[in-house]
């Protein structure tokens, strides 16, 4: 691992951070965007039209996959955006974003209840799924800002990943309407139920 970036993103101390969404009327719904490389007043009406589209249904969860905001200005724009009490935003350090900075803007946000610093490992508990998120990049090389900039070690993401994975599993609750649809018997080769989905 470089000694350029004193951040280790996938540090294993304490294990993963784990963030729980709610899922709404049975389905849990996560938009997530990355690489927008600059906040303008264009990108962010951009992204607000995107998540007016993927909110028209109730979201769980918004993740910002990196490469979005290079600078505290940015940040703040960024999250004033897209951050809200109706779901959880989880912000992961792509190659522009400076750590420092990072954490700072989430830590004095207006909505910072419910904006996840993903500048650590996350696992994502949905109750039907977990997602492991990691940022930042393998080699400080990649990094807009390589003495602030999130890094990862690969032998980390895999010792991640098996320790997700010895988790206990939870039994989901199916809902009721596709309990029906599955009990439904079969009309034709392919179709279910009264909708005739296939």
């Amino acid at each position: 691992w470089s000694t350029l970036s004193p951040h280790r993103c996938t540090s294993m101390v304490g294990g993963p951070q784990v963030v729980k969404v709610a899922p709404h009327d049975g389905w849990v719904r996560v938009a997530v965007f990355a690489e927008l490389r600059e906040v303008t007043p264009a990108s962010v009406a951009q992204v607000k039209a995107f998540l007016a589209e993927a909110n028209a249904t109730p979201l769980s969860a918004l993740v910002l996959l990196g490469s979005n905001a290079a600078t505290v200005v940015e940040a703040t724009a960024l999250f004033d955006a897209v951050a809200s009490p109706a779901y959880q935003t989880i912000v992961v350090p792509g190659d522009r974003e400076r750590i420092s900075e990072l954490r700072e803007v989430i830590s004095i946000h207006p909505q910072r209840a419910t904006i996840t610093d993903a500048t650590r490992p996350t696992v994502v508990d949905a109750e039907v799924v977990r997602l492991l998120v990691v940022g930042g990049m393998p080699s400080a090389a990649q990094l807009a800002s390589p003495v602030d900039g999130c890094m990862y070690e690969p032998s980390d993401v895999d010792a991640l990943r098996r320790e997700v994975e010895a988790w206990p599993t939870v039994e989901p609750a199916i809902p009721p309407w596709l309990a029906a649809l599955v009990a439904a018997p079969v009309r034709g080769d392919a179709d279910l139920g009264e909708t005739a989905i296939h």
